[in-house]
């Protein structure tokens, strides 16, 4: 083989001078002659390689991915798997608002109409995003969250969402059913533990608070997490989520810029402002989705600079995970990961992407 190939660079040499069109002719042929004969007497091999990573542009990894399906090239980032954009009420000034996961990887998603709250909705999506299983109505819902058992006798996933209008929490089954209901005035924003208690957070006169309840509605603990509003008196709309690693208590708070963390027993552990996400953002930070891994990573959404932040679980900044450049095309308001570990973002005008995450 050393000698066919030799004979071969001895013929692209001779290319390399001056040579007449016929000259080149005859060489190409016999090249191709040498070529032949290496492949029939060594054909090639192909190693078993589980994976060959490359560095390239997010557009060049996908055209490369398209013409070698049997590679699986990554430029480092996450790449967007599919997307799907949910049919908003436009007159209404309808907006998608939050996200969750069920168990089984199904994508919960709820909106709020600016115009009339009324006709607020939650859409649920299959684990893909790729169809709408389901949608119903939820008027004047502020929050929602998914639980794996319900906070009544029935123990089977429901969806627990707030109405401060009411001074109420319902909880619906996924077919958009009213299972039961609980008076909670004030309540504001919802989440739930692994223990699937709910996480309620209430607005005061003198301060929020944050309500830990058990599967009947009880409060087992209840703290301060400050700040009831501003001096004209503004309610502040906040996000919550729980931490599947060690079940800390994360508050979104995009009125001050931050995120706390706070024990299961209201023991505040850190806040975070965005000090340290890298070069200084265009806008000031607007977190308000936020949700964790298994890992115990944290991942916000910065609704001003259009990006997600992931921190850890001590609440260090790690990385800008999305940004524009990945399809952040307007606010990202709502951020989860699903069952299979992909990146689920909702964007205030519609669009759900899901991101491959590492």
């Amino acid at each position: 083989m050393l000698m066919a190939i030799d004979g071969i660079s001895q013929i692209s040499h001779r290319l390399t001078k001056d040579a007449s069109p016929a000259e080149i002719v005859n060489m190409k042929v016999q090249c191709a002659t040498k070529i032949q004969a290496i492949l029939e007497k060594s054909p090639p091999t192909v190693p078993e390689i589980p994976k060959l990573c490359f560095k390239f542009s997010p557009t060049t990894n996908e055209l490369l991915k398209g013409g070698f399906g049997y590679l699986y090239l990554d430029d480092g980032r996450p790449s967007m798997l599919n997307k799907i954009r949910i049919p908003l009420l436009s007159r209404k000034k309808e907006r998608l608002y939050s996200l969750d996961a069920s168990t089984s990887g199904d994508i919960i998603i709820s909106t709020f109409c600016e115009k009339d709250p009324a006709l607020n909705r939650i859409f649920i999506l299959d684990r893909e995003a790729r169809a709408v299983k389901q949608k119903f109505g939820v008027p004047n819902m502020s929050s929602m969250t998914y639980l794996a058992a319900s906070v009544t006798s029935h123990h089977k996933e429901c969806l627990v969402v707030t109405d401060p209008k009411q001074g109420m929490i319902y909880v619906f089954d996924t077919a958009g059913i009213l299972i039961s209901s609980l008076i909670c005035p004030k309540a504001l924003a919802v989440s739930a533990n692994s223990k699937n208690q709910p996480i309620i957070q209430t607005h005061g006169h003198q301060d929020d608070r944050i309500h830990r309840l058990n599967l009947n509605g009880g409060v087992i603990k209840s703290f301060s997490d400050g700040n009831a509003g501003d001096d004209k008196g503004v309610v502040q709309l906040k996000q919550l989520s729980c931490s599947k690693s060690n079940g800390d208590i994360l508050v979104s708070d995009p009125m001050n810029a931050c995120v706390r963390s706070y024990s299961q027993e209201g023991e505040l552990k850190f806040t975070y402002t965005s000090q340290g996400a890298g070069s200084t953002p265009s806008e000031p930070f607007v977190p308000f989705g936020i949700c964790t891994n298994e890992k115990g990573d944290i991942f916000v959404t910065d609704t001003n600079n259009k990006t997600i932040h992931r921190l850890s679980s001590k609440g260090e900044f790690k990385e800008l995970v999305l940004t524009k450049a990945d399809g952040l095309s307007s606010e990202p308001m709502g951020v989860v990961v699903s069952g299979n570990g992909q990146l689920v973002v909702g964007l205030q005008d519609g669009w759900v992407k899901v991101y491959s995450y590492r």
